[in-house]
């Protein structure tokens, strides 16, 4: 990963810990950007719906999580 490249280069402790949050977060969008396509094609098992449901509404201050909740709701119908 590029990030981690950079991070090695540098001298200051400080800015390797700036940017390895950078790179956590730019994981983090991409890994909500895969779970909001997912929850519009696939629904999750019976067993998995309810703590499905219950991760998306306790992030709510993502707004993917929200947008994830509303594709896995029209994705059940």
């Amino acid at each position: 990963m590029d990030c981690f490249v950079v991070a090695v280069t540098m001298n200051n402790m400080h800015g390797i810990a700036e940017i390895v949050v950078l790179c956590c977060r730019a994981s983090e969008e991409r890994g909500w950007e895969l779970m909001w396509l997912m929850t519009g094609c696939f629904a999750p098992s019976t067993n998995l719906l309810k703590e499905v449901t219950l991760f998306f509404r306790s992030r709510s201050v993502n707004v993917l999580s929200l947008d994830c909740l509303g594709r896995l709701q029209k994705t059940l119908r």
